[in-house]
């Protein structure tokens, strides 16, 4: 090498790394910055020294070693600088903030992600890089749709759509559809969380077809296994307990499949709950009480794994214990007769639902418990009086002269125990149906088109109220981000909004919260301060955002506490201070009949 002129061996250098021939390149290099140093040509030596670097934190790139290749760029940098040479010097920061974007990516931190993906766009285009600083906006809005997928999967979606466009637009076909195939993904969540089962299925197999074709085996079974969860609720909707549970072993397997194990735990645990009550209507309890166990155990094993969802987990597991402890309590009754072990069983179970606030199982187990206490100890009148109750409310048939004969007592409560468990399925089914109490009323603002509705309907002295048609309606939660803790909660707590509504008129938002509260205990003014913190919080938030887009500020032009009990003292004169509307069941129900909906039905009185 030493033969050659220096000017050959630059040029020949730089051919390289245009080549990517990286290690040629930094051979070169090293020897063109030894013959300068030589020359006493200290300026130019720094500077083939610093391309030399580049070379080498490129190969530590391709071997995967990031840190090592972050190191070396630094260094490449301090020397730029030196020099006074910005531009290298911002190429090889920006080449920095890129790899510690996509660091942040493969690590799900997304809020970082962002970050420096953003920051690397600014550098790669204040050096010229205009296809760099394209793929740095797309990946940024890539990471931003993953950072909203679970509390915004509508706006994840759209923003997984506009990263595929910008993919697609710098020749990145694979990127491009590996962003639409999330895009249905989103979507589908979005959908199912609103009860929209069919429209849901359609999106996840669109998303698997994508992630198919793309070699994507694992992400394409997930989408597959999301599409027989959409199976799974629509066969609870129609009270098909089979078809349910054929659509929960086929999820269950996909999720497996995918390697999703909090999503395959949940889905067993599912599968043998519905089993268990399969099993109980075969007089099976025996199975019933194994299935249960399965589905607790199944439970367990998905709350030890997650953290966001791990009280929702082992609520589920505790109620399985108390579904095993009624179970053995029904075998105990009915095939043991052994009445003092059977009340034991059915006041244990009793607490627990209690303990969850399952008011009708807790009642009804409380009921039968204290029935076989008063028949064991031949208190015949407490038994009657309790029996009196149990088949007024179950619309059963019995002769309460006849109790002190256990084969008739047995068939009795028998008859009454049948009853409850139909009642327990429906509750099952009607738990989840379309997430609930909130989707239906979701579903209702959905229905808004503008109309004018008489003052009365509302309970309003308004003449007629306009129920504006909204662009959009959702669920949404929120993180406080630091100017904002304090108007709801004085912590980063997550702040849902049960449904969040906005549409735009003449270049300005309107916006419409809602608080959604189902059982029998009555609102208080705190739920209502509750739900103005919230619209104040939601105001600030999107007001921030109108003001980086230049736009005006949003108005909160509807706050509604929708209920299915009634509202305390004091809560009419606080809503009438703050502008809330306050909708019970009744008028609540007059809304739905005005849109073609069906009534929506309270909680079951006690017995």
């Amino acid at each position: 090498m030493n033969k050659y002129p220096l000017r050959k061996l630059i040029d020949t250098a730089f051919a390289y790394r245009k080549r990517k021939d990286f290690e040629s390149a930094k051979t070169i290099f090293d020897e063109i910055s030894k013959r300068l140093l030589m020359k006493g040509r200290q300026r130019e030596y720094l500077a083939f020294k610093a391309h030399k670097i580049e070379c080498e934190a490129q190969l530590l790139r391709r071997s995967k070693q990031f840190d090592l290749y972050i190191q070396r760029l630094r260094e490449a940098e301090d020397i730029w600088h030196q020099l006074g040479d910005e531009k290298n010097a911002t190429w090889c920061r920006a080449n920095v903030e890129a790899t510690l974007a996509k660091k942040c990516f493969k690590e799900k931190m997304w809020d970082g992600a962002v970050q420096h993906y953003s920051t690397a766009r600014e550098l790669y285009l204040a050096v010229g890089d205009e296809k760099a600083a394209k793929f740095c906006e797309a990946y940024s809005t890539r990471a931003e749709a993953c950072a909203l997928k679970h509390t915004d999967p509508n706006r994840a979606a759209m923003l997984a759509n506009t990263a595929s466009d910008m993919f697609r637009e710098a020749g990145a076909l694979e990127e491009s559809l590996i962003c639409r195939a999330d895009a249905f993904h989103y979507s589908g969540i979005a959908k199912f969380r609103d009860g929209l089962f069919q429209e849901a299925k359609e999106d996840f197999l669109k998303a698997a077809e994508i992630s198919e074709k793309l070699g994507s085996e694992k992400f394409s079974a997930f989408c597959k296994a999301y599409a027989y969860q959409c199976d799974y609720r629509t066969a609870k909707l129609n009270h098909d307990i089979r078809a349910a549970i054929e659509a929960l072993q086929e999820s269950s397997s996909l999720f497996q499949k995918a390697g999703v194990e909090e999503a395959y735990y949940v889905s067993m645990g599912d599968l043998h709950r519905l089993k268990g009550f399969e099993d109980k209507t075969r007089n099976d309890y025996e199975g019933a009480v194994k299935d249960f166990q399965y589905a607790r155990d199944y439970y367990l094993r998905a709350a030890g794994i997650s953290k966001r969802s791990k009280s929702r987990h082992e609520r589920s597991a505790r109620y399985m214990d108390a579904l095993i402890l009624s179970t053995e309590a029904d075998s105990a009754m009915i095939f043991s007769q052994d009445m003092e072990r059977a009340s034991e069983l059915y006041l244990k179970s009793a607490e627990i639902y209690k303990e969850l606030g399952d008011e009708p199982s807790a009642s009804f187990t409380t009921n039968v418990g204290l029935l076989l206490r008063a028949f064991t100890d031949k208190n015949w009148e407490q038994a009657s009086q309790i029996a009196e109750a149990l088949l007024q409310h179950y619309s059963a048939k019995g002769d309460l002269t006849q109790l002190s004969i256990t084969h008739n007592f047995v068939k009795l409560l028998s008859t009454i125990l049948m009853k409850r468990r139909e009642e327990m399925m429906q509750e099952l089914y009607v738990e989840d149906a379309g997430f609930g109490f909130e989707a239906r009323v979701r579903e209702l603002f959905m229905k808004f088109d503008g109309r004018a509705v008489s003052g009365s309907l509302l309970g309003s002295e308004e003449g007629s109220v306009i129920l504006h048609k909204y662009d959009e309606v959702r669920e949404a939660s929120f993180e406080p981000e630091d100017d904002e803790v304090g108007i709801v909660f004085n912590d980063k707590s997550i702040i849902e909004i049960d449904v969040l509504a906005i549409r735009r008129e003449r270049g300005r938002q309107f916006v419409a919260v809602c608080e959604c509260k189902y059982g029998r205990k009555p609102v208080s003014v705190s739920d209502l301060d509750l739900l103005e913190r919230k619209s104040r919080f939601v105001e600030a938030r999107y007001g921030k955002i109108a003001r980086l887009a230049g736009e005006p500020r949003p108005k909160m032009e509807e706050k509604w506490f929708v209920a299915t009990s009634h509202f305390e003292n004091g809560c009419t004169e606080y809503a009438k201070r703050h502008n809330i509307r306050l909708i019970d069941l009744k008028k609540l129900n007059n809304l739905m009949k005005e849109f073609g909906l069906r009534k929506i039905l309270g909680p079951r009185p006690k017995a």
